[in-house]
């Protein structure tokens, strides 16, 4: 329920131009990328190509637009943030996490920060009620990792179509949340085909714009720096690496977390590296 929007890719400064098609297994020009809405309520693919030697290490920049990921009540707001995601398979040794409030907290104001699963992601000692930092080390692939944060809706911008507007003050998801009890809205859209011959074999697919992942107001500021060490056989051109990022999604995850503050101050989604 999230729009997507705004990609693009970069390696050390340099932009990746936009191609016709976000495919997997296929062949594609080196610094080209795709991206797509795969089905209705369902993943949203971004998929860059590149040419590197067997062994190296490559630093790859994606920056998107998310919003309505943000759910708002008439006095609290939640930001259910999926930071890494099912469908990327590799492990991980470090993920950096921060998400900036526009403005500082005032008075009376409550803010709450937690991470999921327990133990997982923690929080930094430097998190503040604006900036919420978070990490994880040894992130195994194949699992959800999602980020929590609970603030007040005075925070946001009057701008209804970057957020989810739902009635009442928020009380009640506030108190479940400092329980450490998310609220699980369990994700049902289809996934991204594994390679463009599934994708044919399917009848294709239509492209949905507004349909995407996460989705975050405008104002709020994340940054992904992704860091990715690419190996495996070569490819029938030899130097030829396929690195794809896909299954970014609209649902959300669940499960236990411990850590976060509060104070006058899933199994889907996807993603990686620190924002």
């Amino acid at each position: 329920m999230a729009t997507l929007t705004d990609i693009t890719v970069s390696e050390d400064g340099r932009p990746y131009r936009k191609g016709p098609d976000a495919e997997v297994g296929v062949d594609r020009p080196p610094g080209t990328f795709g991206e797509k809405t795969c089905s209705a309520n369902g993943a949203h693919r971004i998929v860059w190509y590149f040419a590197a030697e067997r062994g190296t290490t490559r630093t790859f920049r994606i920056q998107y637009t998310m919003r309505r990921a943000v759910t708002a009540y008439d006095e609290h707001a939640f930001l259910q943030l999926p930071v890494w995601g099912r469908n990327w398979s590799r492990p991980l040794e470090r993920l950096d996490v921060t998400v900036r409030l526009p403005r500082a907290e005032r008075k009376n104001e409550v803010y709450l920060a937690k991470g999921d699963p327990e133990g997982v992601l923690r929080l930094a000692p430097e998190t503040t009620p604006q900036v919420t930092r978070a990490y994880a080390e040894d992130v195994r692939g194949g699992r959800t990792v999602t980020l929590h944060v609970a603030f007040p809706a005075a925070q946001l911008q009057d701008d209804p179509a970057n957020v989810r507007a739902m009635p009442g003050d928020g009380a009640d998801r506030l108190e479940t949340l400092r329980k450490g009890e998310f609220e699980r809205e369990p994700y049902r859209g289809a996934d991204c085909p594994a390679t463009a011959a599934a994708e044919d074999s399917s009848g294709g697919v239509g492209l949905f714009i507004g349909l995407g992942v996460l989705g975050v107001l405008a104002a709020m500021g994340i940054v992904a720096l992704v860091r990715a060490i690419v190996g495996g056989a070569p490819s029938r051109r030899g130097r030829r690496r396929l690195f794809a990022l896909s299954g970014f999604s609209g649902g959300s995850s669940g499960g236990h977390c411990d850590g976060g503050w509060s104070g006058g101050g899933g199994d889907s989604g996807g993603g990686g590296g620190a924002w």
